[in-house]
């Protein structure tokens, strides 16, 4: 099945180009000039791609640190929080008109037009996903001084102040 996926993705990449860049030079430039047909497009093939690569990397042995058969075969605490971090990257209950409508309104936003679009669209899913706004503006500064920032690492050890005045650690992607 997921094989099915990929080609049909790829035949409608060549059916339907949506431009000729490499995908992670994509922005707010580009999505701007998008109509509504390429931003969906271009929209599915990313929560498909982003689906098939969690999937293809998903181990019944992570799903739990209390899983006695994980520890019994060996799965490291490393391992595990390896995988968590890999399952932040999909996008799960979210519709694409949703994506849709936020990254219009993230690039509506002068200051965020040269942010990648496959980092907008984790910030967003942020967004959806109620995630504190103090986090999520303190991403945004960060990539609106450094918009080719793809190294999502970067992240690590991040931290913000919440409305509280505590200090928290930024979660991203």
């Amino acid at each position: 099945m997921g094989k099915l996926i990929l080609i049909i993705l790829s035949l409608s990449l060549f059916l339907f180009p949506v431009s000729s860049h490499a995908i992670s030079e994509y922005d707010g430039h580009e999505w701007s000039n998008w109509t509504t047909f390429e931003k969906g497009k271009f929209l599915i093939g990313f929560t498909s791609g982003s689906g098939y690569v969690v999937s293809s990397s998903w181990d019944p042995l992570f799903e739990t640190e209390k899983n006695i058969f994980a520890k019994i075969m060996g799965v490291t605490e490393r391992e595990i929080e390896k995988y968590k971090r890999i399952q932040r990257h999909h996008i799960l209950g979210i519709t694409i008109g949703q994506l849709k409508d936020g990254l219009n309104s993230f690039y509506n936003d002068f200051r965020n037009k040269r942010i990648r679009l496959g980092t907008a669209i984790y910030i967003v899913k942020k967004q959806i996903e109620v995630s504190p706004p103090e986090e999520v503006n303190a991403i945004i500064h960060h990539l609106r001084k450094h918009p080719k920032h793809d190294d999502y690492s970067f992240f690590t050890g991040m931290k913000y102040k919440d409305k509280s005045g505590n200090e928290r650690q930024v979660i991203f992607p």
